[in-house]
C-alpha cells in the first residue's frame, strides 16, 4: 500500500518521455536515500514529492502511479518547462490544475573506454608526477596504499594538490576514502570535500546500502551545491563509485545501486573478493566470472554510467601487455566499460581494448547503412554476410558507431568506404 507520507522527489529520464517504469525506479532510489518533504520550487519549480507508489503500473497513467502532496495542488512558480525537461502530466491525481514538470535524469550514458588509474596519496612525487599524465580518471588513494601514520598527512597533500590547477589531461580526478566501517570515512570525507577540483568520491568496502547512505549524509550536508539535484549546471554534481569487494556487497547489488543518487558506477575489487571467498587467483579469471557478470549486469539494470573492471596485477614487458589486453577484451565482454590501472603504462593498452576496433566499426557502420536501405524498402529485418540483422543488432551498431566517433575514428570515412552496402 502506499504511504500518507511524501517520501520522494520524482523526474523522468530524458529521453523516455511518459515512461513510468522510469519514473518509479527514480522514486525509489530516492526514497532508499530517505527524503522527505522537499519544496517543489527548489529546482527549476520542477521537481515534486510522491507518496512511496505501488509497483509497476501501465504507461501512461500517471494518475493511478502517484499521488501529489496537497501543497503542490496548484500551477507550479514556473508553468513553462525549461529547456530539455519532459512534461509528463498538465494534471494532478485529484484533478486540481497543477503542471507535473520531470527534470531530465542522466540516461545511460555513452561512456568510452574509462581507464581509472590509482595513485598513492601518501607520495607528493607521484601526485605531482600524475599532473603530466593523459588518463581518464586518476584516483588518489587514501586507504589500502597509505599506512596508518600516514593518513593525517595524506589527507592533506592531496587536498593541496586538488586545490591546484586541474592537471590538462585528466578528465576526472577523483579520491579512494577509507571505508565507511574503519571509522576513518569522516575524516576523510571532512577533509576532501574542501578540494574544489574533487569530481567524484571512491568508496571501498560497499557491503550494502547503509555504507552509502552513510556517504550520502555526508555529501547532502556539506556539499548540498553539489547535488544531482541541484538546478546550476555549473555546480558539477559530484560522483561516487562503490568498490565491490565481498559476496555480502555481490548478494546486496540490487540496494546498493538505488542507495544513492550521486551513484556513478561499480568498481570490482577482485582480490579483495578473492579473499573473502578465499579464492585463488587464475589467468583464465574464471572464478571471478559470476561476480563480474553480477556488477555489470545490475550497472546496466540502474543504469549507472560506469563499470570498471578488475585491476591487471602483471604490467611488465610482453607478456604483461597481453595479459591486460586479454582481461581487457574479457570484461568489454562481459559488460565493463573500463579497467581499474595500476602502471601508466597500463593506460593507453586499456583505451585501445576498450574503443572499437576497426573490424568492429566497419561491421557497425555497414548495418547502420544497410539497415537504412532496409527501412526505406519497409524491411524489418535483414542479413548480413549471411547473419540475421533486426531491431536489437541495428541497436548495437548505432552504439559502436557513436562510441567509435567519440574515439576519434573516422565515421564518415567509414561511411563513404561502404555506401554502396546493400541489405542481403
Amino acid at each position: 500500500m502506499a504511504s500518507s507520507t511524501p517520501v520522494a522527489r520524482v523526474w523522468l529520464a530524458e529521453g523516455h518521455p511518459s515512461d513510468t517504469d522510469n519514473l518509479y525506479h527514480a522514486a525509489e532510489l530516492q526514497n532508499a536515500e530517505g527524503v522527505r518533504n522537499i519544496t517543489a520550487s527548489r529546482a527549476l519549480s520542477g521537481w515534486f514529492d510522491t507518496y512511496r507508489t505501488l509497483p509497476p503500473c501501465p504507461h501512461h497513467d500517471l494518475g493511478k502511479f502517484l499521488k501529489v502532496t496537497d501543497a503542490l495542488h496548484r500551477p507550479l512558480i514556473n508553468p513553462s518547462p525549461p529547456k530539455n525537461v519532459n512534461v509528463i502530466s498538465s494534471r494532478s491525481p485529484a484533478g486540481a490544475p497543477l503542471q507535473l514538470v520531470a527534470i531530465s535524469a542522466p540516461q545511460l550514458q555513452l561512456q568510452l573506454t574509462k581507464p581509472h588509474l590509482q595513485v598513492p596519496s601518501s607520495s607528493p612525487k607521484f601526485l605531482e608526477k600524475s599532473r603530466s599524465l593523459k588518463v581518464d580518471t586518476a584516483c588518489y588513494d587514501l586507504e589500502d596504499s597509505v599506512t596508518p601514520a600516514q593518513k593525517p598527512s595524506a589527507r592533506q597533500s592531496i587536498v593541496s594538490f586538488l586545490s591546484q590547477p586541474r592537471p590538462p589531461h585528466i578528465s576526472e580526478l577523483s579520491v579512494r576514502i577509507n571505508a565507511v566501517s574503519s571509522g576513518l570515512a569522516l575524516q576523510d570525507l571532512t577533509s576532501v570535500l574542501e578540494a574544489p577540483n574533487l569530481d567524484a568520491l571512491v568508496i571501498p568496502k560497499v557491503n550494502r546500502a547503509s555504507d552509502l547512505h552513510f556517504v550520502t549524509d555526508v555529501l547532502r550536508h556539506k556539499l548540498p551545491q553539489r547535488h544531482p539535484s541541484s538546478p546550476d549546471a555549473s555546480s558539477k554534481p559530484l560522483k561516487i563509485l562503490a568498490l565491490i569487494e565481498s559476496a555480502e556487497a555481490i548478494t546486496n547489488l540490487n540496494e546498493i545501486c538505488k542507495a544513492s543518487p550521486y551513484l556513478s558506477g561499480l568498481i570490482f575489487a577482485a582480490e579483495d573478493f578473492a579473499l573473502d571467498l578465499s579464492l585463488t587467483r587464475t589467468p583464465s579469471l574464471t572464478e571471478f566470472l559470476y561476480a563480474r557478470s553480477a556488477i555489470a549486469t545490475s550497472a546496466r539494470a540502474h543504469d549507472l554510467p560506469s563499470t570498471i573492471d578488475l585491476v591487471c596485477t602483471s604490467f611488465r614487458g610482453a607478456e604483461g601487455v597481453k595479459t591486460l589486453e586479454e582481461e581487457c577484451l574479457q570484461g568489454k565482454g562481459l559488460g565493463f566499460n573500463g579497467k581499474q590501472c595500476i602502471h601508466p603504462s597500463q593506460v593507453e593498452v586499456a583505451q585501445r581494448a576498450f574503443a572499437p576496433g576497426e573490424k568492429e566499426a566497419e561491421w557497425a557502420m555497414r548495418v547502420v547503412i544497410g539497415d537504412e536501405k532496409a527501412d526505406s524498402s519497409g524491411r524489418g529485418a535483414w542479413t548480413l554476410d549471411g547473419k540475421m540483422i533486426d531491431v536489437p543488432v541495428v541497436g548495437k551498431a548505432k552504439a559502436i558507431v557513436k562510441k567509435a566517433e567519440a574515439c576519434g575514428i573516422d565515421v564518415e570515412a567509414l561511411r563513404e568506404k561502404w555506401k554502396h552496402q546493400e541489405p542481403e
